[in-house]
């Protein structure tokens, strides 16, 4: 058994070759029942979880489409999904942080979706007067002209939620968050933006590798949202 490393080194796993053999045979195969190798260990299995939160942030399908789309400050993902039912007819784009990816897979079973684009930089806010809201509105809102936007992310609270009822219309952010829905929604036929998210006992991706490095007891149950 290899000797164990800090904590602070779990998220800096580099992932060896019988990792990375693994981890392809699974991503080619990722409907065949599992087979680990005969001389996996509890390190392999740190570096595969590390490396399936860095690529999936917890997302349980292959993208049928993925690319990752480099500007200047921000690096997007972009995962393509089909939707569970043939007969579907509606185009789906989710935009947000990375807590979007965990929910792509809950849209795209949604009978009433042909396909579900997801589109996500690591801890962005859209609309954001940057790059990455210039970019999604001019190359994928106007383009793909969806007929459902989703915008899905932890951080929207902040711009709303600690600013008191009767000062939201004079919040500057507030006033900019109006002009970009309007502009979207000439390309759409609904919006639909997250109130809150639920909330987890306990970080479902760091924690669970903290816990599982050392052993701890790992408990899965979801709390009853904050209303």
């Amino acid at each position: 058994m290899p000797q164990k490393a800090s904590f602070s080194t779990v998220y800096k796993l580099t992932p060896s070759n019988l990792t990375l053999k693994f981890w392809k045979e699974v991503s080619e195969n990722f409907n065949d029942p599992l087979k680990l190798p005969p001389n996996w260990t509890t390190q392999n299995d740190l570096e595969f979880v590390v490396k399936f939160r860095q690529t999936y942030m917890g997302f349980p399908f292959i993208c049928k489409e993925k690319k990752q789309i480099s500007l200047k400050k921000t690096t997007l993902f972009y995962c393509g999904v089909t939707g569970t039912n043939p007969n579907g007819t509606l185009i789906g784009l989710s935009i947000g942080n990375s807590f979007s990816m965990n929910a792509i897979s809950t849209i795209s079973t949604d009978p009433r979706f042909k396909k579900v684009i997801n589109v996500f930089g690591n801890g962005a806010s859209f609309p954001a007067h940057d790059e990455l809201e210039k970019y999604l509105i001019e190359n994928l809102v106007k383009k793909i002209k969806p007929d459902v936007i989703l915008l899905v992310q932890r951080y929207f609270q902040k711009y709303l939620y600690n600013t008191s009822i009767e000062k939201i219309p004079e919040h500057s952010e507030f006033k900019y968050w109006n002009k970009i829905l309007e502009i979207i929604s000439n390309y759409t036929s609904a919006i639909i933006i997250n109130k809150e998210q639920i909330v987890f006992p306990y970080d479902i991706s760091q924690d669970y590798i903290r816990k599982k490095f050392y052993g701890l007891p790992i408990e899965s149950r979801i709390k009853k949202p904050v209303s």
